[in-house]
């Protein structure tokens, strides 16, 4: 994974904005088609013609943890139909981790999509088309990629920064195109996960490719699809079609790739065994097939069952690895090394290849994410067992963040108030039970490299403060500055005192008397004293020595001359910091009441009535509805929002209800949406 994030994976990573209304009536293909002879521009439009309603955009909702929360984000690639049945193929790193998914044809039409199976080590996925009744859907077929020849021409098909269909011309640049050499190159694992496209020798091609594209078909002038675009390197790459193939089928078969593993990691000879044959192991793993037989790091690997095995260049790498995974499992394959300078026959027995990918999970009364042990963590973790919790990540402000000592990310969680915990599902049972008991207060122990340390947890989900209600105070309704020494100056008045910035549209008698831009010097023929902007609080507090309904004098100067306006004081609306709210943990937003401020500063009418968001948090469900900050919820599911309550009383009978989709009617400025909240 470490090298291939160096390079620019097609797939866009977050929701874009809408680029394009629709699809274009008809294809565009690169203006370099002119340049072609007559007959191969025809065969190429034909090939478009018949492959563009194969093509799909892909769709994807995924989940993801960091910051110690479950969060959601938006995706976008492409795909193409290799069945007539609706099988679709994209890449790993597009769908691979989709919880929900869906396709757009060119034609409009949308599906559902349902995940069938993926490989990281292939970086391909397989989606299958949901219809309610068969359909019968154009698709592409698989060609040989190992007689694609350099200069070959070759068509990038796909749907760039999720816009509509669109084909490039280019011509293949490279068959065995890999990044720049990184030790970590072509390790089946990578760190705790699987390296993605480990497997992978790309053809390089100069078809113009760009985010969006990952998963779309690369197609010789056959028609035939040669490979499936992944990543952008100066060049495209495309996994090469004979690779992609024996994955999708085996996918569409099993809903998994069946290869084997016999527990080595290779690389390139180096300088000193650069006259020798062979590929130069550097890791085996532990109570692996190769090391139970005594393979050992360092040893020169020369045959796999009588063929030579030669590995001088990273490119080589990937076809060793391909060689590996193909071995049978249901009987031991002669190996042939090489160690100082006696050869070594064993036989290896492969065994079937099955990675467990530990399902990661938030766990808000921690306050963190965690996921179980597989065998690769423990590994890493030099642990002799997979038992315990690995917090993956702390939120800020959280329960484990909140510990004495703190909960770090790397932790493993081995024991709560002298119990073991064995797995996720332990630890989430033992706390449902703790919350029951009312007991909150826990001691926990982790281990954290190779230490155990003991820790003070409050586990619960963080209280949020109500506002605390001020007395009500007097008003004038309207909003001052200081009338600065420099200000005063160049108006040309006395210093001291506050100027008129805004009149607010009330009801009380002598505030509309008032202008923009008076001179405020006294009250009740009190002088102002204000003359530097920190002393703005004098104004408040002369103000509040009066009361309520109270008639008071204010002295102004307005065009040089010095007036008198009496005004009433009334009560101060309540500030947008003081109104009532609401937190909710589903959706993941903050509303709160309507207050006065909203009304005047967003010149809304009298008879609107709703919720005010107050606050969107990245990744959650409202957050991928695309709610703001500022929007006004008017209705739930077409019922009218009065007022806070009532907003929250419609929220938990539609979580009782679990409709799946429900819609908000908002109002953005001064246009209103009617917004689908889709939970999935």
């Amino acid at each position: 994974m470490k090298i291939l994030l160096r390079v620019v994976f097609l797939c866009c990573l977050l929701s874009l904005p809408e680029i394009s209304q629709g699809y274009a009536e008809e294809n565009e293909v690169s203006p370099e088609i002119d340049k072609l002879p007559k007959h191969v521009q025809d065969t190429i439009v034909q090939v478009v013609d018949r492959l563009q309603p194969a093509l799909v955009r892909i769709h994807v909702v995924e989940k993801y943890y960091m910051e110690g929360r479950e969060l959601k984000q938006e995706k976008y690639g492409s795909g193409v139909v290799v069945t007539s049945d609706g099988y679709v193929v994209t890449n790993h790193h597009v769908a691979g981790k989709a919880f929900f998914a869906d396709c757009t044809f060119s034609n409009l039409r949308n599906y559902s999509l349902k995940l069938i199976g993926t490989d990281a080590l292939t970086d391909i996925s397989v989606l299958k088309i949901i219809t309610d009744k068969p359909e019968d859907f154009v698709c592409a077929s698989f060609g040989d990629s190992d007689s694609v020849k350099v200069g070959d021409y070759v068509l990038a098909m796909g749907s760039p920064m999720a816009l509509s269909p669109s084909v490039t011309l280019g011509i293949i640049s490279n068959k065995q195109m890999i990044p720049p050499y990184k030790l970590e190159s072509f390790e089946i694992f990578s760190g705790e996960n699987e390296n993605v496209g480990s497997l992978v020798c790309w053809l390089g091609h100069n078809a113009e490719i760009s985010p969006g594209s990952s998963g779309g078909p690369l197609i010789n002038i056959q028609g035939e699809i040669v490979g499936i675009n992944e990543i952008k390197y100066a060049l495209g790459g495309a996994i090469p079609s004979n690779l992609a193939k024996k994955v999708v089928n085996d996918i569409i078969r099993t809903g998994k790739v069946i290869r084997a593993w016999v527990g080595l990691e290779i690389q390139p000879l180096t300088e000193k065994e650069a006259s020798k044959q062979g590929a130069l192991v550097r890791y085996v793993y532990p109570d692996s097939p190769s090391d139970k037989v005594g393979v050992k790091t360092g040893d020169v690997l020369t045959k796999i069952d009588n063929n030579p095995i030669d590995v001088k260049y990273m490119e080589q790498v990937p076809l060793v690895n391909n060689i590996f995974c193909s071995l049978p499992t249901d009987k031991p394959t002669n190996f042939s090394f090489v160690r100082n300078t006696d050869e070594i026959n064993v036989l290896v027995q492969p065994i079937l290849y099955d990675y467990p990918n530990p399902e990661e999970k938030e766990l808000k009364n921690w306050g963190c994410t965690a996921k179980n042990l597989n065998w690769l963590l423990a590994l890493n973790k030099n642990r002799d067992d997979v038992k315990g919790v690995l917090i993956t990540s702390i939120r800020i402000g959280g329960s484990a963040a909140q510990a004495k000592p703190s909960l770090q990310s790397g932790d493993i969680i081995v024991q709560v108030e002298k119990e073991p915990i064995s797995s996720l599902d332990d630890l989430e049972n033992k706390t449902k039970t703790f919350m029951e008991e009312q007991k909150e207060k826990l001691l926990v122990v982790v281990e954290r490299d190779r230490n155990k340390i003991y820790s003070m947890i409050k586990i619960g989900n963080p209280r949020t403060n109500e506002p605390i209600r001020e007395a009500s105070k007097p008003w004038i309704g309207v909003d001052v500055q200081v009338l600065t020494r420099e200000i005063a100056e160049k108006i040309g008045v006395e210093e001291g005192g506050f100027i008129v910035t805004r009149i607010y549209p009330v009801k009380a008698e002598g505030i509309q008397d008032l202008k923009v831009g008076d001179v405020v010097k006294e009250i009740e023929n009190e002088k102002f004293h204000a003359s530097r902007v920190e002393e703005y609080e004098e104004w408040k507090e002369r103000v509040r020595i009066f009361s309520i309904e109270q008639k008071i004098n204010l002295s102004i100067i307005r065009n040089g001359e010095m007036q008198q306006i009496p005004v009433q004081l009334i009560k101060e609306p309540i500030p947008r910091n003081m109104v009532e709210k609401y937190q909710d943990e589903w959706l993941e937003f903050t509303v709160r009441e309507l207050c006065f401020y909203d009304y005047v500063d967003m010149n809304l009418k009298e008879d609107i009535k709703g919720v005010f968001i107050e606050q969107v948090i990245s990744g959650g469900w409202a957050s991928l509805a695309k709610l703001e900050q500022g929007d006004i919820i008017l209705s739930v599911q077409n019922e009218p929002v009065e007022n806070l309550n009532i907003f929250k009383e419609k929220l938990v009978k539609i979580r009782e209800n679990k409709p799946g989709k429900f819609v908000f009617q908002i109002q953005r400025g001064v246009q209103k949406y009617f917004v689908p909240i889709e939970i999935r």
